[in-house]
């Protein structure tokens, strides 16, 4: 459960840094 949260605020932080 946590691991699944934890991938997903990954993915979404690694996503708004890429995307500046």
């Amino acid at each position: 459960m946590a691991a699944s949260v934890h991938c997903a605020a990954r993915e979404a932080i690694k996503a708004a840094r890429s995307d500046r």
